[in-house]
């Protein structure tokens, strides 16, 4: 069937064989947002990526597909330009049963969207003709050249036949001259409709719908005294560009509190969302770290240059017995009179990274000068002092809670920020609230040697691996799960299993979210509807005028 609306709808088609890839996707070497691996294998041909054909990007194992390999017959008949990217895809692979046809759905972008599809289909084509090399800038003239291929390309571009006002081309010259992350053009002092413009990101696998979602509501939070001001709010979306390889792409950094998770479309709940998926690694966090620190391009090294400060890890854990090694790398200080200095330990989610772990109640540390413990800034001895060269391992064990799923999105929002979609939450760091989780522990190791037990009876939560670097040092991480020296005394798991545990977790706090949103959700869908029957009005009323 074909939904009613000129927005929306499902193509579903009888079931029939369909073609399955015919290797191991998780085998390829994919790049930090999932668009391209290095074996250049995609569909279910297993074939490369065409970059002068439509392909379809699938939401859910965010693999590419030829547009001729796909198999709903009438998606073959749908007018489509390559770079196309409103719209969403599932492949056969991943629809779920009883359903074993693709899905595909053509979504309103909005202009900044046909915009971008316009201007990267001619750069797709100057590519062809040999005007210009792959990969290099260009530029085309938004009278000339932008502005008739709208025109001549209208339905395609928009996936429906939307009514035409008057003066469209100036939304066109908005978005050129607006969106500084997506274009680029041959006079950035000037950017008015006489100059020519082109894509920021000139890579056609980066244009895809996941990295620029359509219509995500747009949710504010209203400013009170536990959640800040408006101004605040602003200051939490500090800008962290995860993959400079797509320059449109940012997320905003963890602060104050407030916590930030990428969201997608939920490929099996209309108008729903959900967490994107772990990629399958553990590393340090890109956003959830102090602005000032430097991380290596795996985001497995750490280095500050300035004072304490700290990143944790992208995952954590909140019950079981886990271990994961760091090195302590060569470091030069910027101040001579000043020394590099590392701890290394545990944390909540809620402590201060503007400081070093053990600052408050909400981490646990080992600092390599005397080996002192810290925990909300309170020093003692412990082990060892560690410096250049060791290996220091820290194992954590936290009893089973009373629930094993605790319902975390209750609290949380889904915003858009700079054109992504971000769950929003907020920590509580009311130090009151803490209680103790009786049998946890921390035990730290230094090049394979017990020092004994750090601290116990910790402070009951998830705990995320936390390092803190002082004038220069550098750290290495490994979450493994291949050791250096990996304990003998303890049975527990690597870092490394927990994206397992983590993408269980978030499917279903992902299902009670959207149940307890439904509510929302729809009330959203009918202002959609109501304020696009509204536009058709006006532009019905207008042309009889």
């Amino acid at each position: 069937f074909f939904s009613s609306g000129p927005r929306f709808g499902w193509l579903l088609f009888p079931s029939r064989a369909m073609p399955l890839r015919q290797y191991d996707l998780e085998s390829l070497t994919w790049d930090g947002l999932h668009t391209k691996n290095k074996e250049n294998v995609y569909c279910y041909c297993g074939k490369q990526y065409e970059f002068q054909a439509v392909m379809l990007h699938c939401q859910v194992c965010r693999n590419w597909f030829h547009k001729n390999c796909v198999q709903l017959p009438s998606l073959r008949n749908l007018d489509l330009l390559p770079g196309t990217a409103n719209y969403t895809f599932t492949c056969a692979d991943c629809v779920q049963p009883p359903l074993n046809q693709e899905l595909f759905e053509r979504t309103d972008g909005g202009w900044k969207l046909v915009a971008l599809s316009a201007v990267m289909w001619l750069y797709q084509q100057a590519v062809r003709r040999g005007v210009v090399d792959d990969g290099s800038p260009a530029f085309f003239d938004f009278k000339t050249d932008i502005v008739p291929l709208v025109t001549d390309h209208w339905e395609a571009l928009w996936g429906y036949n939307r009514q035409r006002q008057g003066r469209w081309f100036s939304s066109v010259a908005s978005v050129l001259h607006k969106s500084t992350d997506t274009f680029v053009c041959d006079d950035e002092q000037k950017r008015t409709s006489a100059n020519s413009y082109g894509p920021a990101d000139t890579d056609a696998q980066h244009l895809t719908p996941l990295l620029h979602l359509p219509h995500a509501p747009s949710i504010k939070r209203k400013p009170d005294d536990s959640q800040g001001s408006k101004k605040s709010k602003k200051s939490a979306a500090e800008e962290s560009t995860l993959d400079p390889s797509h320059a449109g792409f940012v997320h905003p950094f963890n602060k104050d509190g407030f916590y930030y998770t990428l969201a997608e479309r939920d490929p099996f709940i209309a108008e729903g969302w959900r967490t994107r998926r772990a990629d399958g690694s553990v590393t340090l966090s890109g956003h959830d770290r102090a602005p000032q620190l430097k991380l290596s391009d795996d985001n497995l090294i750490v280095t500050g240059d300035k004072g304490y400060c700290s990143v944790r890890a992208a995952h954590g854990v909140r019950y079981g017995r886990w271990y994961f090694e760091a090195t302590v790398l060569s470091a030069t200080s910027p101040v001579d009179s000043c020394e590099p200095h590392v701890r290394l330990g545990w944390g909540l989610r809620a402590g201060n990274i503007q400081g070093p772990c053990g600052f408050d109640e909400f981490s646990y540390s080992w600092r390599d000068v005397n080996g002192h413990r810290f925990h909300a800034s309170k020093g003692a001895p412990y082990g060892e002092g560690y410096c250049e060269g060791d290996v220091i391992g820290l194992y954590i064990e936290l009893p089973r809670p009373e629930r094993d799923l605790l319902p975390v999105r209750t609290s949380e929002k889904l915003i858009k920020f700079k054109g992504t979609v971000f769950y929003e939450g907020k920590e509580d760091a009311d130090k009151t609230k803490l209680k103790p989780a009786p049998g946890s522990r921390i035990v730290g190791y230094k090049n394979g040697v017990c020092q004994g037990v750090m601290f116990e009876n910790i402070n009951d939560g998830t705990y995320f691996p936390e390092v803190s670097v002082y004038m220069g040092a550098r750290v290495a991480v490994n979450f493994g799960p291949d050791f250096a020296f990996p304990p003998k005394d303890v049975d527990c798991r690597p870092m490394s299993d927990v994206y397992h545990w983590t993408n269980a977790t978030l499917c279903l706090h992902d299902m009670i979210f959207n149940l307890e949103t439904k509510d929302d959700r729809e009330r959203y869908a009918q202002q959609v509807r109501e304020e696009q029957e509204r536009a058709q009005a006006r532009a019905a009323a207008a042309a009889a005028a």
